[in-house]
């Protein structure tokens, strides 16, 4: 009887010793349901000047950046030539770092697909793309293997903007992937605006307000402004990725009436400058004088509204978005919009860490 007690004892032990190692093996191995994902983290730089300070590049490459999404120019529709015409190409004065895919991006204003005759489509494709692989510096540190064309395309330019990336694809020079940009509208209403026949979309997860409203609060990032548009994300046919805000602007009005918007403009700046801004509420401002802020000009007693997006923020929206997103068939790729000269003077490569993080 005491050998068949010490026996048992004996086995209790070892399944509770099986039991608390599995465990732990659990904790450490992500399970076959696991909802990490495959990421590649990556920036976009929207700069008409490709030119990256060493601080830059050691930040970037902290973080680990994989990719860099170039623009590198913009296409607009010239009333004077009837046209569409190249706007502010961009200039390499520094060569791309090795660690890093370059995705050259071409913004067109939906503008141009209202006026472009059908059949003009496959010509300013090849117009395009030619000149896109022009301005790309001989030295890369690999081959270009995605384009992406940014266009707000809507349900009435849809077949015009179609017609353009088909043609684009079938191009002989063309790398595999081309991808588009998609935004909130795009997603909910696709059975109007469709579905471009593209291999991967790039939600911009942004811009979710109307900046020139004198009512908005912050027209960048909006979450329940973004809920209704969400549910249509997990089914969107295309392998799908994300853009992030990480950018901040000033909107000016005058006399009520939106005027301009100063880019970069943050709370920080209009705190060292009180004698050109003045505090008169939560994040607005009025101009004490007539003068110039980062380039953009603001009258005396116009009216600002400082919008910018914190790091909390951008994690809440990555937090957000993470369980909404289609498991990806390959890797998602995460872009934080946009590198500009003051952005790890605002953030660390850790809180940048963090909202990477947050979506895989």
């Amino acid at each position: 009887m005491i050998a068949n007690k010490a026996f048992y004892r004996h086995r209790v032990l070892l399944a509770g010793l099986c039991i608390f190692f599995c465990t732990i093996q659990s904790c450490i191995e992500p399970s076959a349901t696991s909802p990490n994902k495959h990421t590649n983290r990556a920036f976009y730089y929207w700069k008409s000047e490709f030119l990256l300070t060493p601080s830059q590049t050691n930040a970037l490459k902290q973080a680990d950046i994989k990719k860099l999404y170039v623009k590198m120019f913009d296409v607009d529709w010239s009333e004077q030539y009837q046209r569409a015409v190249p706007v502010a190409p961009v200039k390499f004065t520094d060569t791309p770092p090795d660690f890093a895919n370059i995705v050259p991006v071409v913004y067109i204003t939906n503008k141009v697909f209202v006026n472009l005759p059908d059949t003009l489509a496959p010509t300013l494709a090849d117009s395009i793309c030619r000149k896109v692989f022009t301005l790309l510096p001989d030295v890369l540190c690999a081959p270009v293997s995605e384009i992406q064309f940014d266009c707000d395309w809507t349900a009435t330019t849809k077949n015009r903007f179609f017609a353009f990336l088909q043609a684009a694809k079938n191009l002989p020079y063309m790398p595999s992937v081309i991808s588009v940009t998609l935004r909130l509208h795009q997603l909910k209403h696709q059975t109007q605006t469709g579905i471009p026949p593209a291999n991967r979309a790039m939600l911009m997860f942004y811009n979710m307000g109307n900046f020139k409203d004198p009512h908005t609060h912050n027209s960048i990032l909006d979450l329940n402004t973004a809920t209704p548009y969400l549910k249509y994300l997990k089914n969107y046919p295309l392998p799908t990725d994300v853009a992030l805000p990480m950018f901040s602007w000033g909107v000016v009005f005058r006399n009520g009436k939106f005027t301009n918007l100063i880019n970069n403009l943050t709370t920080q700046q209009a705190k060292i400058n009180p004698q050109i801004l003045q505090p008169i509420g939560k994040n607005y401002y009025k101009a004490r004088q007539t003068t110039q802020l980062n380039g953009s000009s603001i009258g005396i007693n116009d009216v600002v509204r400082i919008e910018e997006i914190t790091a909390k923020q951008a994690k809440q929206a990555a937090q957000y978005l993470q369980p909404l997103l289609p498991t990806p068939s390959d890797t998602l790729n995460i872009a934080l919009f946009h590198l500009h000269p003051q952005f790890f003077s605002r953030f660390t490569t850790t809180q940048i860490g963090k909202i990477f993080n947050a979506l895989q």
